[in-house]
């Protein structure tokens, strides 16, 4: 079975809802005191579904599903490990692989967002919409050269500049160097700010 869980789906929902679906099928079949065993490579799933602390409404599903099929059946989740040539775990990781190509249908998000999922969620708005803003802002044609787009790269380079230098940088990005410099006096202009590109 390979299904996709939309977008926003982190692989620890992915793995929850895989051994939910397993306990879903159990209970179709109906198996009575039968020994089951569902085997997973997510220590993380398995962690969680042991825990008696339960903050996710994922987990708590796959939980009540488990729960109903262990009423009548000795059920254990069992930790396998992954990508070692383990033949049903390769399947496994084959359908989930294909899921993730195939195209979602429905409203989502299927599962409630993560917090990690959010904050990259709200994280590439922002920079989209940024970007946009600076785009669209009219002329600014010479920092627009130097700053295309937000650069986390450049941001932690610049945070490491000292206040003068980084004072000269922001001047030659916008096309004037700083007011006071020990070098004013030397200019040809005479002292007055000049453009930092030729024959600006």
């Amino acid at each position: 079975m390979a299904n996709s869980l939309g977008q926003y789906a982190t692989v620890f929902q992915a793995e929850i809802h895989a051994i939910e679906l397993c306990g879903r099928e159990l209970e179709k079949r109906g198996p009575n005191s039968r020994s089951i065993k569902i085997f997973s490579d997510s220590q993380a799933a398995l962690k969680a579904l042991g825990s008696y602390r339960c903050t996710s409404k994922a987990v708590w599903n796959c939980q009540q599903t488990l729960s109903r099929v262990g009423r009548t059946n000795r059920l254990t989740l069992v930790w396998i490990p992954g990508h070692v040539g383990l033949k049903g775990n390769e399947v496994a990781d084959s359908l989930a692989r294909r899921g993730a190509t195939l195209e979602f249908i429905g409203s989502e998000p299927v599962f409630g967002l993560s917090y990690s999922t959010s904050r990259s969620v709200i994280r590439t708005w922002a920079e989209g919409d940024t970007l946009q803003y600076w785009r669209d802002l009219p002329g600014l044609t010479h920092s627009k050269r130097f700053i295309p787009s937000p650069s986390k790269a450049r941001s932690k380079k610049l945070l490491e500049l000292s206040r003068i230098n980084l004072r000269a940088l922001v001047g030659l990005y916008n096309r004037t160097l700083p007011p006071k410099t020990s070098h004013a006096q030397n200019r040809p202009s005479g002292g007055r700010r000049v453009s930092t590109l030729h024959g600006g």
